[in-house]
C-alpha cells in the first residue's frame, strides 16, 4: 500500500505539471489544428486522400514539383527493399494523381474506385487508403486486377499496390481473396512510414512556411489518430516504467473498473435515486451493477400515472459510451402494446436528436445525454462526485416531465 501511495503522490506532481503545460500551449495557440475543428480528422477522401494526393502531385499547388513524390519512392525503396527498383522508376515529372478513380462497374473481381492513383504512363502506384473504413469484398484482388490489366504483356509496365492503414496492418482475407496473397502488396501505416515521410517534406519545404507549416498541421492530426502525442508524458512514463514501481502500477490498473463501478454504484446513483424522488420518479429494480463490463448498463424510474413509458438512461457502447436518455416501453411491454397516437405524440414532444433504436424489441424515443455521453475518462468520473452530471439529469428529467404533460402515458 505504501509503494501505490508513494506513486499516487510522484504521478500527481507530474499531473499537476502536465495540466500547466497544456494549460500554457493551448493559450499560445499550439492545440489549433484546422483540419480537426472543420471536421476532417477522419475523413479518407476528403482529407487524407486529397491531401496525400496533392503532395504526390508534382504539379500540385505546393510548388516544390517532384520533391515530395522523389521522397516517397525513397521512402518506399528503403522501408521495402523488395520491391524491384524498376517499379519506382516514376517519371516525377511527368507523373499525374488521381484521387478516387474509378475503374469500371464493380463485380467479384473487379471493377471499384481506387482511392489514390499514381502514374506516369509506364510506372504506377495504387494505394488503398484506410482510416477507419472495413474491407470491401475483394477489395485488393480487384485494384490487383486493375493494375495487370494496365501493364498487360509489356515487360516494361509495372506497378506497385499498396494498402495504407493507421498501424500498417494487412487486408483482410476477404479483401484479399483466394488467389491474392499478402506479399503481393506492400503495407504501409500511418503512424511510421507515412509520419517519416512527413517529416522528410518538411525539411524539403523548409524555404516556403505556408507549405511547411500545413504539412506540420497534418502531421498533428497523423499522431492525434496514430495515438502518437506522447511528448508530455514522456515525464510521466518514467516514473510508471521504474522497475520497482510496476507492480504498484499494474495494482492500480487493476483497480480501475472497481474504482469507477464503486463511484457510480455506491456514491452517484444513491443522489441520483434522491433527484428522482424529488420529480416524483421511482428508480426501478436493483441499480447496482458492473456498469464498465456490462452491456447496455442503465436504469429506469417510473413515475405514478405513467401507463405505458418509464424515463431511463442506457449507454449503448460496452465501456461506458454513448449515453442516451428518454422514453422507453415500461417493464416488458413491447412497441405494440402502447396506442400508436400515445406513440406519435411523444414523438412529436420530445425532439429526437438521433435515431431510434430497436435493442432486444425494447423500443426508445431518446436523445444523446446532453453533456458527457462518454464516462470513460477521468473528468467525467470527477463530474459524478463533483455534482455536474446531477445537475445535468435534473435539467434531462424536467425537460422530459415538462414535455409529456397532459398525455396519458
Amino acid at each position: 500500500m505504501n509503494d501505490i501511495i508513494n506513486i499516487l503522490n510522484q504521478v500527481r506532481i507530474v499531473s499537476r505539471k502536465i495540466k500547466e503545460q497544456r494549460k500554457e500551449k493551448f493559450e499560445r495557440g499550439e492545440n489549433y489544428n484546422i483540419f480537426n475543428d472543420l471536421g476532417f480528422m477522419s475523413d479518407e477522401v476528403h482529407l487524407h486522400s486529397m491531401f496525400l494526393a496533392n503532395l504526390l502531385n508534382p504539379k500540385g499547388s505546393h510548388g516544390q514539383r517532384g520533391k515530395f513524390l522523389e521522397a516517397f519512392l525513397k521512402m518506399l525503396h528503403k522501408s521495402f527493399p523488395a520491391i524491384s527498383a524498376d517499379n519506382l522508376e516514376l517519371d516525377t515529372a511527368n507523373a499525374s494523381v488521381e484521387v478516387e478513380k474509378y475503374i469500371g462497374r464493380q463485380t467479384d473481381s473487379e471493377g471499384g474506385r481506387i482511392d489514390i492513383y499514381l502514374t506516369d504512363g509506364k510506372h504506377s502506384i495504387i494505394i488503398e487508403n484506410k482510416i477507419y473504413a472495413s474491407d470491401q469484398h475483394h477489395q485488393m484482388l480487384r485494384y490487383w486486377n486493375y493494375g495487370m490489366s494496365q501493364k498487360g504483356d509489356d515487360t516494361e509496365k509495372s506497378f506497385v499496390l499498396i494498402y495504407l492503414t493507421l498501424d500498417g496492418c494487412s487486408p483482410s482475407k476477404e479483401s484479399l481473396g483466394e488467389d491474392l496473397k499478402e506479399n503481393d502488396i506492400v503495407c504501409l501505416s500511418y503512424k511510421n512510414d507515412i509520419r517519416g515521410w512527413l517529416d522528410r517534406c518538411v525539411e524539403l519545404a523548409s524555404r516556403t512556411p505556408l507549405v511547411r507549416e500545413t504539412i506540420n498541421q497534418y502531421i498533428s492530426t497523423i499522431d492525434i489518430l496514430t495515438n502518437n502525442v506522447m511528448e508530455d508524458n514522456k515525464e510521466l512514463l518514467d516514473i510508471l516504467c521504474k522497475e520497482e514501481n510496476l507492480d504498484a502500477v499494474f495494482d492500480i490498473i487493476d483497480s480501475k473498473e472497481n474504482l469507477v463501478n464503486h463511484i457510480i454504484n455506491d456514491e452517484f446513483i444513491p443522489k441520483l435515486k434522491d433527484l428522482a424522488k424529488s420529480k416524483g420518479l421511482e428508480i426501478c429494480g436493483n441499480y447496482k451493477r458492473n456498469w464498465v463490463s456490462d452491456i447496455y448498463p442503465g436504469a429506469h424510474f417510473q413515475k405514478t400515472g405513467w401507463k405505458y413509458l418509464d424515463l431511463a438512461f442506457q449507454f449503448d457502447r460496452q465501456g461506458l459510451d454513448g449515453l442516451i436518455f428518454g422514453f422507453v416501453c415500461k417493464g416488458n411491454s413491447k412497441r405494440s402494446d402502447i396506442p400508436a397516437p400515445i406513440w406519435e405524440k411523444v414523438q412529436e414532444h420530445y425532439s429526437i436528436t438521433s435515431k431510434i433504436k430497436n435493442w432486444d424489441s425494447d423500443l426508445w424515443i431518446h436523445k444523446d445525454f446532453r453533456r458527457n455521453c462518454n464516462w470513460n475518462n477521468a473528468q467525467t468520473i470527477k463530474d459524478l462526485l463533483n455534482g455536474k452530471t446531477l445537475n445535468d439529469f435534473s435539467i434531462m428529467f424536467d425537460e422530459a416531465i415538462d414535455c409529456v404533460k397532459g398525455l396519458d402515458i
